[in-house]
């Protein structure tokens, strides 16, 4: 009975489907930087600075030691996700499901009232996972803005954006690609929308400023 073979194929591809979303979503909802302050400082990284759960702000908040640990756990919690994703489902659109639900999870943690950090460091890492030359060109641009502007929100907005324009280049006619592309640099810009009005105003800091008093001094 071919149909019926049919159906329970669709239906076990689902159901993997299903498992290594959620296997993602819930690894990415264990956000690190909320975590080690936690365990190294008994507070909470969102009641500081920016208020985000991420990278940046363990930056600016606990320094460059505690940032490159974010920045290592959050990568590996995604590409571990993928890596469970393409187990279940297989390679590139595995690593693709598996890794945007990480990317949700770390946004939307459920574990924390569904408030963490902006997604950049799992991006990045889910666009490794896909394919490493897309991954190389967004981190190419990211690398230039920040070394000439040296903020951290417009280097990401800019990577974000050059997503889309690495899958025009390495999957030309592929659409679902760019269509996948432009939706996942879409909604990382969208969460930068405080960043980009702070840009607009000249009011985002480069990192090592320090933010100024009414005065003009520094703070």
């Amino acid at each position: 009975m071919p149909a019926l073979e049919t159906l329970v194929g669709a239906t076990h591809l689902w159901l993997r489907l299903l498992c290594a979303a959620a296997a993602g979503y819930l690894l990415g909802s264990l956000n690190w930087s909320i975590i080690l302050s936690h365990l190294i400082y008994k507070s909470d990284i969102r009641r500081f600075g920016s208020g985000n759960a991420g990278m940046t702000n363990t930056l600016r908040t606990y320094g460059k030691g505690k940032a490159a640990l974010v920045f290592v756990l959050d990568a590996l919690k995604t590409v571990l996700a993928a890596l469970i994703a393409e187990w279940l489902i297989g390679p590139q659109y595995g690593a693709m499901a598996g890794g945007t639900a990480s990317l949700l999870g770390h946004v939307y943690p459920l574990y924390y009232h569904f408030k963490g950090g902006k997604g950049v460091v799992c991006g990045i890492s889910l666009i490794v996972m896909i394919d490493w030359r897309m991954a190389a060109v967004v981190t190419g641009v990211f690398v230039v803005v920040m070394a000439l502007k040296r903020i951290i929100s417009l280097a990401s907005i800019c990577g974000a954006a050059a997503f889309p324009v690495s899958a025009l280049i390495f999957y030309f006619g592929q659409w679902q690609y760019f269509a996948y592309a432009a939706v996942m640099g879409g909604f990382v810009i969208w969460l930068h929308r405080d960043n980009i009005r702070r840009l607009r105003a000249g009011a985002e800091l480069p990192i090592g400023a320090k933010k100024k008093d009414g005065k003009g001094n520094a703070a």
